[in-house]
């Protein structure tokens, strides 16, 4: 008490002196709250560390104290928006706009992977082709081994021999003794080459046979034939039919086409080509990799063919055995 009245003390920051001791001053002030005078007061280290441990704890406390009412704030706002009908409409569209870009994804996706699939079947069937021109290569070069060691007239039994090996039991072996004796005439070191060659050949043709009989996946479609029989145009190739399609070709001297033995209405069997020439040969050619015969209708649609192109035209198919090796080698 000073001059009788009742003094309240507040502490302040603490301060050093000129000899760097610490001290709290304290600021007396009346019932008024005026300021009278400042009170200097000495303190040792215990009360200095306990005034800062409290200020610190002060510190610490005003700082939850913010964030939990930050955290009250932002809680509030989130619910406000949750509750905001604008907000709510643009929510959606947000969304939908999401689901638009998964869908625009993934179709770009499929649309990519379609294209590599649609590639790699084209490079297929651009190997396939490869192959059957290599064959057919394979094949030209085998004839003209052949041409001039075989006698004109063992040609036909020949053909037959290797029709009836491709089409029955008989071994390999067989066939080879049975050409032996048919070729007894030539010489033989040439017989025995020409043998080992039909024999060979044979052997593959017969094993391609084993595998289907023309309609395995690895067929080709009419359009496929068109884009590699199309350098042959020039050269009097006119189209790919169906077996009843005979009578939309338009007669010529010289021409050929490539017919599937099924009709158009059918998804279609086997490939078959023809050769016509009236002018030079005066033959008709009929290439089966199978060594079947044409069918009878084949063959009255191709005769009502023949006599538009020449009435006096006689009308003999070449069954040749360079033909059959020919058309074997696909």
């Amino acid at each position: 008490m000073i001059g009788g009245k009742k003094q309240k003390h507040r502490p302040l920051r603490l301060k050093k002196d000129k000899r760097g001791r610490r001290y709290i001053q304290h600021e007396m002030r009346g019932n008024n709250n005026s300021l009278k005078k400042a009170a200097l007061s000495w303190s040792n280290s215990n009360e200095v560390a306990m005034i800062k441990s409290i200020q610190d704890a002060n510190f610490r406390e005003s700082v939850l104290k913010n964030q939990q009412e930050l955290d009250k704030e932002t809680k509030k706002k989130i619910i406000d928006l949750t509750n905001d009908q604008q907000v709510k409409q643009e929510i959606p569209i947000i969304k939908k706009e999401n689901d638009r870009f998964d869908q625009l994804e993934k179709r770009l996706s499929m649309l990519f992977e379609a294209k590599e699939e649609k590639l790699k079947r084209r490079q297929e069937k651009d190997d396939r082709s490869m192959e059957i021109l290599y064959n057919q290569k394979l094949t030209e070069k085998r004839i003209q081994e052949l041409e001039g060691k075989i006698y004109w007239k063992n040609l036909t039994a020949t053909n037959d021999l290797v029709k009836e090996y491709l089409n029955s039991t008989m071994s390999s072996t067989k066939l080879s003794t049975n050409l032996g004796n048919e070729l007894k005439d030539m010489v033989k070191n040439q017989r025995i080459s020409v043998i080992d060659l039909i024999v060979s050949f044979s052997q593959d043709l017969k094993r391609k046979q084993k595998i289907g009989s023309g309609r395995s996946n690895q067929g080709l479609y009419d359009s496929e034939i068109e884009r590699i029989m199309k350098p042959y145009h020039r050269k009097g190739f006119e189209r790919v039919i169906a077996s009843d399609q005979l009578n939309l070709l338009e007669p010529k001297s010289k021409m050929s086409f490539i017919m599937n033995l099924d009709p158009h209405n059918k998804p279609g069997s086997h490939w078959v080509a023809v050769y016509i020439d009236a002018d030079k040969d005066k033959s008709v050619e009929y290439y089966d990799s199978f060594g079947l015969e044409p069918t009878d209708d084949f063959m009255k649609q191709l005769k009502d063919l023949i006599d538009e192109i020449d009435p006096d035209y006689l009308f003999k198919p070449n069954t040749l055995i360079k033909i059959i090796l020919y058309t074997y080698s696909k």
